[in-house]
Protein backbone atom coordinates (compact mmCIF):
# COMPACT_ATOMS: atom_id res chain seq x y z
CA UNK A 1 0.00 0.00 0.00
CA UNK A 2 2.51 2.30 0.85
CA UNK A 3 4.36 2.37 -2.71
CA UNK A 4 0.66 3.06 -4.45
CA UNK A 5 0.75 6.39 -1.82
CA UNK A 6 4.42 7.22 -2.50
CA UNK A 7 3.61 6.63 -6.36
CA UNK A 8 0.66 8.88 -6.31
CA UNK A 9 2.78 11.57 -4.04
CA UNK A 10 5.47 11.47 -6.64
CA UNK A 11 2.66 11.60 -10.04
CA UNK A 12 1.50 14.82 -8.19
CA UNK A 13 4.67 16.00 -7.86
CA UNK A 14 5.36 15.91 -11.51
CA UNK A 15 1.57 17.48 -12.92
CA UNK A 16 2.16 19.85 -10.51
CA UNK A 17 5.69 20.87 -12.08
CA UNK A 18 4.54 20.58 -15.45
CA UNK A 19 1.56 22.48 -14.74
CA UNK A 20 3.30 25.34 -13.38
CA UNK A 21 5.82 24.84 -16.08
CA UNK A 22 2.90 25.53 -18.57
CA UNK A 23 1.66 28.49 -16.55
CA UNK A 24 5.17 30.04 -16.95
CA UNK A 25 5.28 29.75 -20.32
CA UNK A 26 1.78 30.90 -21.43
CA UNK A 27 3.07 34.31 -19.31
CA UNK A 28 6.77 34.46 -20.68
CA UNK A 29 5.06 34.52 -23.87
CA UNK A 30 2.04 36.60 -23.26
CA UNK A 31 4.54 39.16 -22.10
CA UNK A 32 6.58 38.61 -24.44
CA UNK A 33 4.44 39.36 -27.39
CA UNK A 34 2.86 42.26 -25.64
CA UNK A 35 6.80 44.24 -25.33
CA UNK A 36 6.55 43.28 -29.02
CA UNK A 37 3.51 44.89 -29.35
CA UNK A 38 4.62 48.10 -27.67
CA UNK A 39 8.08 48.45 -29.30
CA UNK A 40 6.31 47.89 -32.73
CA UNK A 41 3.99 50.84 -31.94
CA UNK A 42 7.40 52.76 -30.92
CA UNK A 43 8.87 51.79 -34.18
CA UNK A 44 5.93 52.46 -36.48
CA UNK A 45 6.20 56.13 -34.98
CA UNK A 46 10.11 56.25 -35.33
CA UNK A 47 9.99 54.81 -39.14
CA UNK A 48 7.33 57.30 -40.18
CA UNK A 49 9.14 60.35 -38.00
CA UNK A 50 12.40 59.31 -40.30
CA UNK A 51 10.15 59.04 -43.55
CA UNK A 52 9.29 62.85 -42.62
CA UNK A 53 12.80 64.17 -42.18
CA UNK A 54 14.27 63.08 -44.68
CA UNK A 55 11.47 64.09 -46.54
CA UNK A 56 12.12 67.63 -44.91
CA UNK A 57 15.93 67.20 -45.47
CA UNK A 58 15.33 66.47 -49.05
CA UNK A 59 13.13 70.08 -49.80
CA UNK A 60 15.55 72.44 -48.31
CA UNK A 61 18.49 70.43 -50.10
CA UNK A 62 16.98 70.61 -53.80
CA UNK A 63 16.09 67.21 -53.41
CA UNK A 64 19.16 65.73 -52.09
CA UNK A 65 18.91 62.42 -50.63
CA UNK A 66 20.89 62.55 -46.84
CA UNK A 67 23.79 61.45 -46.60
CA UNK A 68 24.72 60.54 -42.63
CA UNK A 69 22.43 60.56 -39.42
CA UNK A 70 24.40 63.75 -39.11
CA UNK A 71 22.32 65.55 -41.80
CA UNK A 72 18.95 64.81 -39.66
CA UNK A 73 20.02 65.84 -35.97
CA UNK A 74 18.87 69.35 -36.44
CA UNK A 75 15.67 68.48 -38.20
CA UNK A 76 15.10 65.38 -35.46
CA UNK A 77 15.57 68.04 -32.74
CA UNK A 78 12.68 70.36 -34.59
CA UNK A 79 10.02 67.82 -35.62
CA UNK A 80 9.42 65.92 -33.05
CA UNK A 81 12.16 63.51 -31.92
CA UNK A 82 13.86 65.73 -29.38
CA UNK A 83 10.98 65.94 -27.12
CA UNK A 84 13.09 63.60 -24.10
CA UNK A 85 11.75 60.26 -25.24
CA UNK A 86 14.17 59.32 -26.95
CA UNK A 87 17.92 60.59 -27.41
CA UNK A 88 19.05 61.10 -30.97
CA UNK A 89 21.41 58.05 -30.37
CA UNK A 90 18.64 55.65 -28.73
CA UNK A 91 16.76 56.86 -32.18
CA UNK A 92 19.60 56.06 -34.36
CA UNK A 93 19.57 52.31 -33.16
CA UNK A 94 15.66 51.92 -33.42
CA UNK A 95 15.30 53.23 -37.20
CA UNK A 96 17.30 52.11 -40.56
CA UNK A 97 17.70 54.56 -42.86
CA UNK A 98 19.83 53.81 -46.60
CA UNK A 99 21.88 56.60 -46.33
CA UNK A 100 23.30 55.32 -50.02
CA UNK A 101 19.94 55.27 -51.68
CA UNK A 102 19.96 57.66 -55.06
CA UNK A 103 16.89 59.95 -55.18
CA UNK A 104 16.96 59.70 -58.76
CA UNK A 105 16.74 56.52 -59.03
CA UNK A 106 14.13 56.38 -56.07
CA UNK A 107 12.24 58.93 -57.93
CA UNK A 108 12.02 56.97 -61.39
CA UNK A 109 11.01 54.20 -58.98
CA UNK A 110 8.17 56.12 -57.40
CA UNK A 111 6.94 56.71 -60.79
CA UNK A 112 6.01 53.12 -61.54
CA UNK A 113 1.81 51.86 -60.68
CA UNK A 114 1.59 49.58 -57.92
CA UNK A 115 3.46 48.71 -54.40
CA UNK A 116 6.58 50.63 -53.19
CA UNK A 117 9.43 49.25 -55.44
CA UNK A 118 11.67 50.02 -52.67
CA UNK A 119 12.61 49.91 -48.65
CA UNK A 120 15.17 52.43 -47.57
CA UNK A 121 13.19 53.30 -44.08
CA UNK A 122 12.32 50.58 -42.06
CA UNK A 123 12.85 49.96 -38.31
CA UNK A 124 15.33 47.80 -36.98
CA UNK A 125 13.73 45.65 -34.44
CA UNK A 126 10.20 44.96 -35.39
CA UNK A 127 9.42 45.98 -38.94
CA UNK A 128 6.64 48.45 -36.85
CA UNK A 129 4.45 50.82 -39.41
CA UNK A 130 1.81 52.68 -38.79
CA UNK A 131 -0.38 53.61 -42.11
CA UNK A 132 1.63 52.79 -45.25
CA UNK A 133 4.90 52.92 -44.11
CA UNK A 134 7.74 55.58 -44.43
CA UNK A 135 8.82 54.32 -47.55
CA UNK A 136 5.27 54.97 -49.03
CA UNK A 137 5.98 59.04 -47.33
CA UNK A 138 9.34 58.65 -49.56
CA UNK A 139 7.83 57.37 -52.54
CA UNK A 140 4.67 60.04 -52.54
CA UNK A 141 7.24 63.08 -51.98
CA UNK A 142 9.52 61.65 -54.83
CA UNK A 143 6.44 61.22 -57.13
CA UNK A 144 4.25 64.49 -56.31
CA UNK A 145 7.21 66.94 -55.95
Amino acid sequence: MRGNEEMRFFNEKILNALYLSAVLIVIYFGVRWKLHDLYALDDGYAVWLAANLVKYYMREHDGEWPRSWEDLRDLYSIHGGGDGEWTFEKYQSRVFIDFTADPIKLRELSLQPGEVKFNVIRARWTGGEIGEGPNVIIRDHLRYK
